[in-house]
């Protein structure tokens, strides 16, 4: 009974408990690991799906060319949580100042709300970067065991050259392009830094399915980024007004 009742508890408490989006909880990583020999069903776990290449002959599964792994998301790191959302102060100042100061003031306010965004846009950039040049992959720490040590399997799952170049073009073409808006009227230059957030996101969504970015990642990266598009949003939409002009 009384371990009915522990069972009913634990199960009234995961109903009770606030839901949070299933691709915040976990993310599915394919990977492609066609050739790497001695790979199976045992090497991810119970909750790994692997295709296999048969041979046409013999009808029967000869290696793994495919595994989609469902990775468990980690938690954000305390740190990294309190600067990140700290990062969005200036943000949120430069929507309060293009508010509720003078029209003067409420322009410069929006100047450096902006300045501060391509700054901010250049910073996430770089983020890969770090990561390209460390070769970073969660992939390599799948099917990494506790206490084991490196194999030749680890190393046949780094980034691809293509992952690697994409890495490095994500982390310089925010900042390019971060640049060339500020050469452009604030009119202009406002919505272009708009959809470049979008679009640095959208790249980051795409690292994260690729396993290049920890599993924490996403967990900060879009509530900050909503933050941020909120706050510029705000800015863009007083500038047609008389208050900011």
């Amino acid at each position: 009974f009384a371990v009915r009742a522990r069972r009913v508890g634990l199960s009234l408490g995961s109903h009770l408990r606030p839901a949070s989006p299933y691709f915040m909880r976990t993310r599915p990583l394919y990977i492609n690991v066609k050739g790497v020999p001695k790979v199976s069903q045992n090497t991810f776990g119970s909750g790994s799906k692997v295709l296999f290449c048969t041979s046409a002959a013999s009808k029967q599964p000869e290696e793994v060319i495919e595994v989609r792994h469902e990775q468990e998301r980690e938690k954000v790191p305390g740190v990294a949580s309190i600067l990140g959302f700290s990062g969005l102060i200036p943000m949120a100042a430069g929507s309060y100042g293009a508010y509720f100061l003078s029209a003067t003031q409420a322009s410069l306010a929006i100047y450096y709300q902006m300045t501060y965004g391509v700054v901010l846009m250049s910073f996430m950039g770089a983020i890969h970067w770090g990561l390209a040049m460390s070769q970073y992959s969660s992939v390599s720490n799948i099917l990494q065991k506790p206490g084991e040590k490196e194999s030749e399997l680890k190393e046949l799952l780094k980034p691809t050259n293509k992952q690697q170049i994409a890495r490095y073009c994500l982390s310089v073409l925010p900042c390019l392009y971060g640049w060339g808006l500020q050469t452009l009227p604030i009119e202009t230059a406002m919505p272009g830094l708009l959809i470049g957030f979008v679009a640095q996101l959208i790249g980051d969504v795409y690292a994260d399915q690729k396993g290049l970015v920890p599993t924490w990642y996403l967990k900060l990266r879009i509530p900050l980024t909503t933050g941020v598009l909120l706050s510029l949003g705000v800015s863009y939409f007083l500038l047609g007004t008389n208050k900011s002009s």
